[in-house]
This record gives structure tokens, sequence and C-alpha cells, in this order.
């Protein structure tokens, strides 16, 4: 499991230690049919996900924002605001999945900081690279 989610874009520069917090937020494996949604916007929820295969449109309001894939974290800013699903996604092939617990996770950033750290990068290239889209 640790050499797996070593790979994964958001934990390439985590040690083992934090990756095995992040292997403790693990809740399970799954996979999404293609044409089902993984999350919907406007939904409430704590859990997140990485992609460890297939890929996903992400959209919002109906409007196609673009696609995710292998090693890419979905869904990981409700834990930390409360706030509802900010898009939804659509499984465009059959999605292979890792589900993280957001309590747990939120745990895991506090024992190890740079966690969220890595986090926060990931979320703020994504947003940033939406702006790029809608500027």
């Amino acid at each position: 499991m640790l050499e797996a989610l070593g790979k994964i874009g958001t934990f390439k520069n985590c040690d083992k230690r934090q990756l095995g917090l992040i292997a403790d937020a693990v809740e399970g494996r799954s996979t999404v049919e293609s044409g089902e949604a993984l999350c919907r916007e406007g939904d409430d929820g704590d859990a997140w996900w990485v992609v460890l295969g297939g890929t996903a449109e992400v959209s919002v309001g109906g409007t196609p924002l673009g696609s995710v894939g292998a090693g890419t974290a979905v869904g990981e800013l409700s834990p930390f605001d409360g706030e509802p699903r900010s898009a939804t996604v659509t499984a465009i092939d059959d999605l292979d999945v890792l589900a993280f617990s957001g309590e747990n996770l939120v745990e895991a950033i506090r024992t190890e900081p740079q966690l969220g750290i890595n986090l926060l990068s990931t979320a703020a290239q994504r947003l940033r690279a939406i702006n790029r889209l809608i500027s």
C-alpha cells in the first residue's frame, strides 16, 4: 500500500511515516462504472478519493471543465470546509478509486502538517488550471 501511495502525485514527496498516516485514512477501494458519478455537485460529503485508474469528467453546473485520471485526488475540499461538493465527477471509463475518510485525513494532517501542504498544493494547481479555462 505504501509503495502505491508513494506513486500518487499528491503524495510523491511523502516519507514512509507520512505515507503510513495516509494509508491509515484509507476506508476502501472501489470501482465506479463508466457513466456513474463518483460525487455530485451540491452533495454533502466528508470522503475524498484518489483515482488509481480510469478517467473521469469534472463538470460544474453541467459544463465540462476537464478530466482527471490516475494519481488525481478528487473531493478533497469538502472535508476541510464542510461545504457541499463543488463539482460533479463522472466516470468516463470504469474508475478504480481509493476512498479516504475526511475525518481521518484531517487527523493525519494534524499529526503531520506536510500532508496538508501537499494537498493544498494539488488543490491550488487545479484551481489555477480552472482559472485559465474561464479567463
